[in-house]
């Protein structure tokens, strides 16, 4: 009977021990276009993308997985502001080519390593100064599902709310 016992414990424990998803987000604050990757994620799932102007001040090329710039496939929803009310984004079908996007819209990122992330677009836009050499900048919102899940509605995280390495932007 004590064997039974242990298992029921056991059983208890590893069943309040499940990891639960969570949704974390953060700025994306003045990215260069063309320039750098962006890196996003839990600081040890995380995703990675280059995203590059197509037309000035309001559309931006992002890229799948046959850019090595890029450790995604994407896919855009257009004219949705909020991706947390997507339940389950591996119903997308995501493209491993560039892609684009207009302010407004959201960027689904499926990771070869199985983890999901999305870009709210706020602003795609020139820089005030004539001499910088940038062409584009982007301003945003990251968004990344920890667990390997797709669901973007389990509620959000501030990044800087967490005690983690590597949730922010990093410069390659």
């Amino acid at each position: 009977m004590v064997g039974h016992r242990a298992i029921v414990v056991l059983m208890l424990l590893a069943s309040t021990t499940a990891a639960q998803a969570e949704v974390l987000t953060g700025a994306i604050d003045h990215v260069a276009e063309s320039m750098v990757n962006f890196t996003w994620g839990d600081g040890e799932h995380d995703l990675v993308q280059r995203w590059s102007m197509r037309n000035e001040n309001s559309q931006g090329w992002f890229y799948g997985l046959n850019y090595p710039h890029s450790n995604c496939d994407v896919y855009v929803y257009a004219g949705l502001a909020d991706p947390t009310v997507v339940s389950d984004a591996s119903v997308f079908q995501y493209e491993s080519e560039a892609i684009s996007a207009v302010e407004g819209s959201t960027v689904f990122f499926r990771g070869a390593n199985g983890y999901y992330g999305a870009w709210f677009i706020i602003d795609i836009y020139s820089p005030a100064d004539p001499d910088d050499p940038n062409h584009a900048y982007l301003d945003g919102i990251w968004y990344f599902v920890t667990e390997q899940s797709a669901d973007f509605s389990q509620g959000t995280v501030a990044a800087e709310a967490r005690t983690l390495s590597g949730v922010k932007a990093l410069f390659d």
